[in-house]
Formats: C-alpha cells, structure tokens, sequence
C-alpha cells in the first residue's frame, strides 16, 4: 500500500493564485514605471530642445529626477497593491482557521457530535473532512468501549451476589478477564 504524503495547512493551489497575482502586479507595475519614464524623459528632452537656453551639463541631469520620480511613484503603487493582496490572503485563510479551531476546542472538550464545517469557498477543506473522519472514528471506539463495560459491569453485579453458585462464578470471573483484557489492548492502542 503506497501513502501519499498530503498537504493539509500548504494549500498548493492558494499559494500559486497568490504567487502569480503577485507577479503580476509587479510586472504590470514594471512596465508602467518603464511607460512613465519613457514619457516624461521624451517630454523633458522635447521641452529641453525647444528652449533657447540650455542649462544642463548631462542628460544625467535631466533625466535623474524623472527617474527618481517614476521609481518612488512606482515603489508606493506596488508596496500598496502588495499589502492589500497580502490582507485579502491572510483575511481568506484566517477565517477558516478560526472556525476550525472553535469546532476542534469543542471536540477537545468532549464533544464528539461536533463536526468541522466550513464554508462553500473557504480553503482547508481537506483539513476539515480529514478531523471529521477522526471524530467520527473515536465517536465509534468509544461507543465499543461503552458496550464493553456494559457487558462487564451486569456479570461483576452477578459475582456480587451470593446466590451465584461456584461453577457459574469461575466462568463469569474468566468471561470477565477476557473482557477485561481486550480493553486493556484497546486502551492501549488509542494511547498510542
């Protein structure tokens, strides 16, 4: 039987929806910084060529605060887009988080009829199915260990009554032993 290794918490196709919209706004940002300086450099040298004085000693001069500008201009575009998209993906997967953990205290606390739930688009879905899966499983072991104990409780009231006779006591003794035992490997495998 192969296992698979799963990615619960690491939703692959969140990360690259974010991944590329990242890259994205950073190369429509790109180019409209390139766009900005091309125009406003040719507009500068325009202006520079039809004026009758000419006061500059290098076209570094001329086109250093333009560059300046477009980039600084670009800079705050970008870190503004870039925080606004990283608030929409930590809002996306904090709330499923959120729910997750109040429907999991729940079910640490005893609860075991609660389910995960999660919205239609939220992510972590996975994750959901997979602790529902887990509840559901311990919900029926310890229902088992429910029965079990039912079925040692009724014969050790038996033992306790004196009207038992010996032979009937020696076997409701070793049923109960036996009862016992497969407990105690129950027990054991859930604490393991």
């Amino acid at each position: 039987m192969k296992h698979k290794r799963r990615r619960y918490i690491i939703d692959t196709r969140l990360q690259v929806r974010y991944a590329l919209l990242f890259v994205i706004i950073s190369l429509i940002s790109n180019l409209v910084a390139v766009a900005a300086f091309n125009s406003l450099a040719i507009k500068q040298l325009d202006t520079l060529l039809w004026s009758t004085h000419i006061s500059i000693s290098s076209t570094d001069e001329l086109v250093r605060p333009v560059f300046i500008f477009v980039n600084a201009a670009n800079f705050i575009v970008v870190a503004v887009l870039l925080l606004l998209t990283g608030f929409l993906m930590i809002k996306k997967t904090t709330g499923p988080l959120i729910r997750m953990s109040r429907d999991i205290k729940k079910i640490t606390d005893g609860d075991l009829t609660t389910s995960v739930v999660l919205r239609q688009k939220d992510d972590f879905k996975d994750v959901a199915q997979e602790l529902n899966t887990m509840t559901g499983q311990l919900r029926v072991r310890f229902a088992d260990l429910k029965e079990r104990y039912s079925r040692i409780s009724g014969p050790i009231q038996q033992l306790g009554n004196k009207a038992v006779s010996k032979e009937d006591s020696v076997k409701t003794y070793d049923a109960i032993l036996r009862e016992i035992e497969g407990l105690e490997s129950e027990l054991g495998r859930l604490e393991k």
